[in-house]
């Protein structure tokens, strides 16, 4: 705890010189790179979008950085604006630099899932050759139209990172394992579901194979060989899940983000 409250001051110290431009709407043009027309419709795009979603998308064009990277500025930024909707967190962020010639697509926590990094990073290098040629506003608008195709699972990177048909398999063998194992004894299926249960709660909250196998195997191993509880260790255990609960919910609500997303340059 004490950590927790030391690395807050510091950060807080290191970043207190930072300016952020004021939230006037979908488009923060401070570098004044599109017409009023163009601007209108980006905007009207972005509008339509969070309509139907709720997801937010903002595009600011910024001529620097205050002397840190885009990915620092980027995640403070999206804190600071607290993008996206209060305890979804599906807030995105386009920061372009025509001066620095910087491009980073800011993504929240809620939807990282579908706005990957590889994807985000496959949207970026779709830009960038407009950009070279000085043209922000197809540039843009292609950027704005492919994350929300995106976040909808209708676009897919050239470069496919995730397999989703190994991902499924994966899922598959858990179940199977639970049915076959299932004819064992009730101390053995009583582990197997409850590392069942927390895969599942694992594969939902992070999207990672990685993370849901481990989870599976640890839950499992540490249900059958902890004892059995008693009536009385229940206020205990309902402590603890209201510890989870609190934690989880320590970075909740609009403009949680945590770095995710990519960036850019040209």
């Amino acid at each position: 705890m004490i950590k927790l409250v030391i690395s807050v001051l510091l950060f807080g110290i290191l970043y207190a010189d930072i300016t952020f431009p004021k939230l006037t709407g979908r488009i923060v043009d401070t570098e004044n790179i599109f017409s009023s027309q163009q601007e209108q419709t980006l905007s009207n795009i972005l509008q339509t979008h969070e309509n139907n979603t709720s997801n937010q998308i903002v595009v600011v064009t910024l001529k620097d950085f205050n002397g840190i990277t885009i990915e620092e500025y980027g995640y403070q930024l999206g804190r600071h604006w607290a993008i996206g909707q209060k305890d979804i967190n599906n807030g995105v962020i386009l920061i372009i630099s025509k001066n620095k010639q910087k491009v980073r697509i800011e993504v929240g926590y809620g939807i990282e899932g579908s706005l990957t990094d590889a994807k985000s990073s496959n949207i970026i290098q779709t830009m960038t050759p407009y950009f070279k040629n000085n043209d922000f506003y197809n540039g843009t608008r292609q950027g704005v139209k492919k994350i929300i195709s995106t976040i909808n699972n209708e676009y897919e990177p050239e470069h496919r990172i995730q397999n989703t048909t190994s991902n499924h398999l994966l899922m598959l063998l858990l179940c199977t394992v639970i049915v076959v194992r299932a004819k064992m004894s009730n101390k053995i299926i009583t582990s197997l579901l409850s590392g069942s249960i927390y895969a599942v709660i694992s594969w939902f909250v992070f999207f990672s194979i990685i993370i849901t196998i481990l989870a599976f195997l640890g839950f499992s191993i540490f249900s059958f060989f902890t004892p059995k509880r008693k009536p009385n260790d229940y206020y205990s255990s309902s402590n603890f899940s209201s510890t989870r609960s609190s934690f989880r919910g320590f970075s909740g609500g609009g403009g949680s983000f945590g770095g995710g997303g990519a960036s850019g340059s040209w």
